[in-house]
């Protein structure tokens, strides 16, 4: 899977097939090529605390150069190898998934606009919307079907489809099954037989191969380097394939030759460039996606890449089909955005930008009070405890000193203050800065928020990630208030001889406030661990044991409004002291559809 954000593009509609612009730019040539791109990781992995880097560079459908930097086991001290050295490429399978699915295109056995559930049976994809999902809508992940990139569980619909491209593993994982039952082989077999061998890549596999050894990737922790291998039991779609960057440049070259390398074709020449084509954007000021392809531009270039980051490694290819140019680079470890560094360097370096593409567009008056506001990312699950695990990942937009400033958490974007360029449209700092877009419903409502692939859905004050803390909070702190408070005053009154007319509601009222106080603590501190340990995807067994306390909780919740309106009808009591247990009973009330917003109640995983 893949959290990074893609490069942020200008609009294009055919960004392939465009000529770049004349510039002076440095020669690329083997020898300056191998003296920059020695520089550039001798610093970039010291920075990054990355043991080592594989990385090739085709053009013209050979290698230019192909170089390994570092180490493949910092601990043996054993270099890098771009032949032989296997890194997992992480979300840049996706590509090798859309080759194999649109390999069947050519055939005839599937079709872009095929109602998935065709392939996939019936109550896989549930019937919402009035849409089906098709495949090109998994394959520029719009399906609408929520991403469980974390903990897990059944994914649901949660947007109707095509409505915005939304990153999604799932998606891509859902074409694997389209093309192992379109195909009547297995996914890793199908790859394997029509699109690596073919090109030669005996070196990568979507699968464990003993003959192949598993690779192993690393993880800095201040006083060294721990292995941090990648356990999985079946072929991911989305995620798993490993190469080597001999066997990556294959494939480059493959697609930047419409298909064809060394006289075998894996696509038909226009699918091939059918791929790389725009197939949808999020907003017209922005780049968008082709058939798994993500579109870039820099300094007046367009290309189409993927990046993608995995447990232990981190790697992007990136091409220039105008000057039949590629770049790839795999790291084994996660680097935070080291790909798109280089990327960054290397076409700074040898395509420097011109003039025009360096010009600042001129600033346009707009309301910035309308796109005010917080926007979650629209990747985070919504149906599933993995929506507590993601909360927080949102943007905060706000207006500093008279410009638009916006704020990501939890993301590797830049916080940074935005100029409007042009309607509801934003532009960052810099010669290349990254675009801010906002879409605007037909009844006035500004409901989303994008730069380059990622989504934003505006969210009401009270679902905000700082909203939803202070609510939990505030939970807390009368739970625990009654929960130490009910016993003390107890003890207090049976010293003093005093009767206890309220002990059916006093003693239901502790119960409810100390599990749920018990259960907010405990999950506060499962959730700690978990992401100290970053153990996203299996639910602790103490998690699993919590959820039961909403279960006991919640209909006690209704039993305190019971009792609380029996106390006032026979006026048992106080009033001060049936005030006071009437205002809690509405907070255990209150709580309820706190828990329900979380996804708190039931096992959803």
């Amino acid at each position: 899977m893949s959290f990074n954000a893609a490069p942020i593009i200008l609009p294009a509609a055919m960004l392939v097939l465009a000529a770049a612009p004349a510039r002076a730019q440095a020669t690329l040539e083997a020898e300056e090529m191998d003296r920059f791109l020695a520089g550039f990781f001798q610093e970039e992995l010291a920075r990054a605390h990355c043991p080592g880097a594989i990385v090739v560079v085709v053009k013209d459908g050979h290698i230019l150069l192909m170089r390994g930097f570092g180490y493949a086991d910092p601990v043996g001290r054993v270099p890098s190898t771009p032949e032989t050295d296997r890194f997992y490429v992480g979300s840049v399978s996706k590509l090798f998934t859309a080759t194999a699915a649109m390999q069947l295109c050519d055939r005839g056995a599937v079709s872009l606009q095929d109602d998935v559930s065709r392939y996939l049976g019936e109550g896989r994809i549930e019937p919402r919307f009035g849409q089906p999902v098709t495949l090109e809508h998994l394959l520029t992940h719009r399906s609408g079907i929520e991403d469980l990139f974390v903990i897990g569980g059944r994914p649901h619909r949660v947007r109707p489809p095509g409505e915005v491209i939304s990153y999604s593993n799932h998606d891509f994982d859902l074409v694997g099954e389209v093309i192992a039952s379109a195909s009547g082989v297995p996914f890793a077999q199908y790859v394997e037989r029509h699109v690596l061998g073919p090109l030669g890549m005996t070196r990568s596999t979507f699968e464990h191969r003993q003959d192949l050894g598993a690779p192993v990737g690393w993880r800095y922790t201040g006083s060294g380097y721990v292995p941090q291998p990648w356990n999985f039991d079946r072929a991911i779609p989305s995620a798993t394939l490993s190469s080597t960057a001999a066997d990556m440049a294959a494939f480059a070259i493959a697609h930047l030759q419409d298909g064809e390398y060394r006289g075998t074709r894996i696509l038909n020449a226009d699918t091939a460039r059918f791929m790389r084509r725009q197939h949808a954007s999020n907003h017209p000021a922005l780049g968008g996606v082709g058939l798994a392809f993500w579109e870039w531009e820099r300094n007046g270039l367009r290309g189409v890449e993927h990046k993608g980051d995995t447990a232990g490694y981190e790697a992007g290819l990136f091409l220039l089909p105008s000057e039949r140019l590629g770049l790839f680079v795999s790291y084994n470890s996660q680097t935070r955005e080291s790909p798109e560094r280089l990327f960054r360097a290397f076409f700074d370096h040898y395509y420097p930008p011109t003039p025009e593409a360096d010009s600042q567009p001129p600033a346009v008056a707009t309301d910035l009070a309308r796109v005010v506001g917080t926007y979650r990312w629209t990747r985070c699950p919504a149906t599933t405890l993995g929506k507590l695990i993601a909360a927080g990942i949102e943007a905060r937009v706000s207006v500093v000193a008279g410009r638009l400033h916006a704020e990501f958490v939890f993301l590797p974007i830049a916080t940074a203050d935005y100029t409007a360029v042009a309607p509801l449209v934003f532009r960052g700092p810099g010669p290349s800065g990254e675009r801010l877009a906002f879409r605007e419903e037909r009844d006035g409502r500004i409901s989303y928020m994008f730069t380059g692939p990622l989504a934003f859905e505006r969210l009401p004050w009270y679902e905000s990630a700082q909203a939803v803390t202070l609510f939990g909070l505030g939970f807390n702190i009368v739970f625990l208030i009654v929960s130490l408070a009910l016993p003390i005053r107890a003890v207090a009154r049976r010293r003093r001889g005093l009767g206890a007319p309220l002990t059916a509601l006093r003693r239901a009222t502790w119960a409810s406030a100390t599990l749920n106080l018990t259960f907010l603590v405990g999950v506060t501190i499962v959730l700690i661990g978990m992401l100290r340990t970053e153990s996203f995807w299996n639910v602790p067994l103490a998690l699993k044991l919590l959820l039961v306390i909403p279960l006991l909780t919640s209909p006690l919740a209704a039993v305190l409004l019971a009792l609380n309106a029996r106390a006032w009808a026979l006026r048992l009591g106080s009033a001060r002291q049936r005030v006071a247990y009437g205002l809690y009973a509405l907070c255990a009330v209150a709580f309820v559809p706190y828990l329900v917003f979380w996804n708190l109640i039931g096992f959803n995983y």
